[in-house]
């Protein structure tokens, strides 16, 4: 899905986005993507969000150069995965104990996200209370949805306003793109919400072909 005031061809946004070699000399201006990953699955924990960043897609290169930097320093394997990294587990397990290593490790991570991305956008909900409200009010508008498509389809009015901003504060057109990670439950609920809300379809792609999904996790 593309969010923009105009018609613009996303092909070669697509293909210059999810290349494993990305090359900013053929980056078009004024164009953005934007990725998104859920905060786990609604089946075992209280709350959900979905949660992402934007950023132009040659910000997005030099993120995927950093990103990969760092990584190979602290001799951690793709894809990043936030919640073993807070519980030690897998290949953190080695320094689950050392303080400072992991102080320095999410100290430049964050350095390298804040660097790279133009703006975050989070949508989160108690899966409690979003049952409750759909059975007292069915007749809200994709209330039934599970709690994660209901989250995700909150990204789109985000990110657009942000892109409205951006284009009155620059005085020219932007687009931005959306993906979603793949792994991510009632994947199918969510592009068909996207499908009748905005007449668009999100982009969904693996975790383990893109960087940026890193930085969602």
């Amino acid at each position: 899905m593309t969010v923009t005031g105009l018609e613009y061809s996303a092909v070669r946004h697509l293909a210059y986005a999810v290349r494993p070699c990305h090359d900013p000399v053929t980056t078009l201006m004024g164009m953005f993507t934007a990725y998104f990953d859920a905060s786990g699955h609604a089946a075992d924990q209280e709350w959900i969000f979905v949660g992402g960043f934007v950023a132009s897609v040659e910000k997005w290169a030099k993120f995927e150069a950093d990103w990969l930097s760092l990584l190979r320093r602290y001799d951690i394997k793709r894809p990043f995965r936030m919640s073993k990294f807070v519980s030690g587990e897998g290949q953190f397990k080695p320094w689950k104990d050392d303080r400072q290593k992991r102080h320095g490790f999410i100290k430049e991570a964050y350095g390298v996200v804040q660097r790279y991305t133009n703006k975050s956008f989070s949508h989160g909900v108690r899966i409690s209370e979003l049952r409750d409200f759909a059975r007292e009010f069915p007749q809200v508008p994709y209330i039934n949805l599970e709690p994660y498509p209901f989250c995700g389809l909150g990204m789109g009015p985000q990110v657009s306003q942000w892109l409205q901003r951006k284009c009155r504060r620059d005085m020219k057109d932007h687009h931005v793109k959306l993906v979603f990670e793949a792994g991510d439950l009632n994947k199918g609920q969510l592009l068909d919400a996207f499908q009748k809300e905005y007449n668009c379809i999100p982009i969904i792609e693996s975790k383990k072909n893109i960087c940026a999904f890193d930085a969602c996790d």
